[in-house]
This record gives structure tokens, C-alpha cells and sequence, in this order.
């Protein structure tokens, strides 16, 4: 919807007063999109509290660049020429990975003179996403405009904004500027990303690897020879056979597919490390989800369509519930096989959205627009 803005009188300098708050929350692809509009809501909220006569419209709008390892002062000269280039008053970026100033990662940084704010959401861990992201988006907006939106709204505050809006506008393309760091450590920073590519959905996005593995348990139940061969490996056999082909699934998915991301650059080594640990272990976990689902389908569906009487007949000896449990396991640890071999079929394109919970096309949602 759109708002009626009130007309702002000039400043002291006499140079022209804002009559509209032009705020753009660029976000990345993936999870950083699903918090977008409740992200925009805070931002209205604050700006309403710094300056209730002035009317203020977010604009958000979905950046592929934001999903992508960078610099994070490449990322800031990014956002503050599409600030420019669009006449924005504020440029706010939502990332889907990790920020990093000299030898720190951050969680997030905000460039007063540049009029431009990063938000890296894995860096808030992989619990409470939502709240910490509304909470860093706060502070950050203070350090931009130099007020704390906490405070009660009074008439000098308001001046101030209006003052430090417009000096934004005159910004040039220094590089200098305060920047405001946020805490966040390596682990968290790594939960954080493998939560939000979500790997207990991996497997279901990639209808041709879970058909092979299903495939592979039909056929493996009613073939007499691995009932036997089951029944014939240890544990530490059957142990080995599921590292191997989790493992090895993980593996070929990584490799064939081209998940491993590789950078010149030295500031974005880093980050392209814990990029490539996050996306090794989203695939791992996946892969391993569908192992355990398959263990459960199969010991299912091997006590519905083996009879004990059958199996002990071609074991030769008395049948437990062992028996079936080690018939499970070995039927699944090929059919996960079967399944990195189905996997292997997928397009890149699809494992990558299966791996990174994209919904598709980076551009296919539109961009929106907030007023108020």
C-alpha cells in the first residue's frame, strides 16, 4: 500500500528536506527471503519511533549476491552503488553467509558514512533465528543513524534524523567509515548455516536419488541371497558398510555436482572454508536422514513381506528379531548407495536447491514494497 508523506522543512544548511524515507532490505535468496517482511515491519517500527511525521517506505527486494561468499566491504561497495543508483535513502542487507572483518567473523556491520547495514543470519546461530535477527537489525539501525530507537520519540530526535538522512544522501564513495561488529563464533556461525540449508529435507527434494533407494529396497527384500548375506556379516562388517555408503553418497553428491565452492581471494578464504564445511555437512546430515528413514522403511517392510517361517527356512536356523534388524541394515546401507547413485542423475541445478533450501529461480519472487 501507499502512504501520504508530510513535507519536511529544510535544515539549517539549507539544503532540501526529505519528505519520505526511502529504506531498501535487500535479501539474499533462501532463509534470509522467508524473514523479509518481518524484517520490514521492524524497520518501520524504528523509523516510526525516530520520526512519526515522516512517512517511510521499505522496499524488499531479493539479491542473489547477499547468498554468495564476498569481502564484506565488497559487499558494502555493492550495496551503497545500488543505493545510489536507485536513489535509496538506506541500504539494509540480509546475507545467507558468513561476514568477516580482518580476522573476526561477525555477525554484523554497519557503515554510517556509506548509509549501508549487513546482517549475516547464520552467524545468529541456528536457534531463535527470528528474534536475534529482529534484535541485531535494531542495533544496526542505531549505529547507521546515530539514535537509538529505543528511546521515547522527542522533537530534537527527530530533527537529528532528518539532518543525518540527508547528509547520507551527499555521501561520496569513500571507503572509510565506523564499522559496528557483532559477536559470533565459528561453531555457531556453522550451526547457523547448516540449519538454514535444512538437511532433513535434502533427500525428499531429489525425487530421482529417493527412487533408486526405494527401488533398491523392494529389490533387496525378496532376494533370498541377501537375507543369507545378512545373516552371515558381523557388526563391525555392517558398521563399515554404513559409514561407506553415507559416506561415499555424501561424497560423489559434493563432487559430481560441483558443491565445492574454490576463491582466489584472500579475504574470502574464510568464508568459502565454512561455506564448503556447511554444505559438506548439509549434505552428510541429509544423507544420513535418508538412511535412517530407510532403516525404519525396511525393518517395516521386512516383517510385513518376509515371513519368519520363509527366512528361517533359507537361514537354516531359528529366526529372531536380530535377524531382521541386521537384514534392515545391510538393505539399507545399499539402498542409500542406491540412492547417492540416483543422486548422481539429479541436475546440478536441482541438487543445489536441494542443498542450499532454495525454492528455484533466484529471481523468480517478485520484489515488494512497504509503506506506511
Amino acid at each position: 500500500m501507499s502512504g501520504a508523506a508530510t513535507e519536511l522543512p529544510e535544515t539549517d544548511q539549507g539544503k532540501a528536506a526529505i519528505s519520505t524515507v526511502e529504506v531498501a532490505l535487500l535479501v539474499a535468496p533462501g532463509q534470509a527471503a522467508g524473514f523479509a517482511d518481518d524484517l520490514a515491519a521492524v524497520v518501520e517500527q524504528q523509523l516510526r519511533r525516530l520520526g512519526s511525521d515522516a512517512g517511510a517506505k521499505v522496499h524488499v527486494v531479493q539479491e542473489p549476491m547477499l547468498g554468495r561468499p564476498a569481502p564484506t566491504m565488497e559487499l558494502v561497495d555493492a550495496l551503497r552503488q545500488r543505493l545510489v543508483g536507485e536513489g535509496w535513502d538506506l541500504a539494509i542487507g540480509v546475507a545467507d553467509v558468513p561476514l568477516r572483518l580482518g580476522r573476526h567473523l561477525v555477525a554484523g556491520h554497519a557503515s554510517p558514512v556509506h548509509g549501508v547495514a549487513l546482517l549475516s543470519l547464520p552467524a545468529l546461530g541456528p536457534t531463535r533465528t527470528g528474534q536475534h535477527a529482529r534484535d541485531a537489525l535494531v542495533r544496526l539501525l542505531d549505529e547507521v543513524l546515530g539514535e537509538d530507537c529505543g528511546d521515547a520519540d522527542n522533537a530534537g530526535r527527530t530533527r537529528r534524523l532528518r539532518a543525518r538522512l540527508i547528509a547520507l544522501r551527499d555521501v561520496g564513495d569513500s571507503p572509510e567509515g565506523l564499522a559496528y561488529v557483532l559477536g559470533g563464533g565459528h561453531l555457531r556461525l556453522l550451526a547457523g548455516l547448516v540449519a538454514a540449508n535444512q538437511p532433513w529435507r535434502f533427500t525428499a527434494r531429489l525425487s530421482r536419488a529417493l527412487t533408486a533407494a526405494l527401488a533398491a529396497v523392494v529389490f533387496a527384500l525378496v532376494t533370498p541371497d541377501l537375507w543369507q548375506l545378512a545373516d552371515a556379516l558381523d557388526v563391525a562388517r555392517l558398521a563399515v558398510l554404513t559409514v561407506l555408503s553415507v559416506g561415499g553418497s555424501a561424497v560423489a553428491l559434493v563432487l559430481v555436482h560441483g558443491l565445492w565452492e574454490r576463491s582466489s581471494r584472500p579475504g574470502a578464504r574464510t568464508q568459502v572454508l565454512l561455506f564448503n564445511l556447511a554444505t559438506s555437512l548439509t549434505v552428510l546430515l541429509g544423507v544420513a536422514t535418508l538412511y535412517l528413514a530407510l532403516l525404519v522403511i525396511t525393518l517395516a517392510g521386512a516383517w510385513l513381506v518376509v515371513p519368519t517361517t520363509l527366512l528361517a527356512a533359507s537361514l537354516g536356523h531359528p529366526v529372531t528379531i536380530s535377524d531382521y534388524l541386521a537384514l534392515a541394515w545391510l538393505v539399507s546401507s545399499l539402498a542409500t548407495a542406491g540412492g547417492g547413485l540416483g543422486g548422481g542423475l539429479e541436475t546440478d541445478a536441482t541438487v543445489r536447491e536441494a542443498t542450499y533450501a532454495s525454492d528455484g529461480d533466484d529471481d523468480a519472487a517478485p520484489n515488494r514494497e512497504r509503506s506506511r
